[in-house]
């Protein structure tokens, strides 16, 4: 939300768009999140006050982080959603689904679709978790 006044508004003030003076990019797709916001970078700067800079791909380290939390997630039947904390996978089950993203140009969503899709092959065959042979 952005306040001008007294009045809170979702969208960035109509006719006060400044025009960017850095001609140097701190961020890769700037032209494009300044067209999409109507913000310039530094303005989105000074509202953002902290950020930090990420390599452009993951890192293995990354990828096992991620997949370890995706794959934790048990069945909840309450909320009908993969939300319930479960026991961490065991190290192959995460090598073996890093190790596929790791062959991909998409490492991340990789990681995220092939737990994905164990998913449904566990609620398909009835089970609250994922198995090595749903992947």
């Amino acid at each position: 939300m952005f306040r001008f006044g007294s009045f809170t508004t979702g969208h960035p003030p109509q006719g006060r768009r400044a025009e960017s003076t850095s001609r140097h990019s701190v961020w890769p797709h700037e032209a494009r999140v300044e067209k999409q916001t109507g913000w310039t970078s530094e303005q989105l700067e000074h509202l953002i006050k902290r950020y930090k800079r990420l390599p452009s791909t993951p890192t293995k380290e990354d990828l096992d982080a991620v997949a370890v939390k995706l794959l934790a997630k048990r069945w909840n039947s309450t909320e009908r959603t993969w939300t319930a904390a479960g026991a961490a996978p065991y190290p192959d089950f995460v090598k073996m689904v890093v190790g596929y993203a790791l062959t991909s140009k998409m490492c991340l969503p990789a990681v995220a679709d092939t737990i994905l899709e164990a998913r449904y092959q566990a609620r398909k065959a009835g089970r609250v978790y994922i198995i090595a042979t749903d992947t």
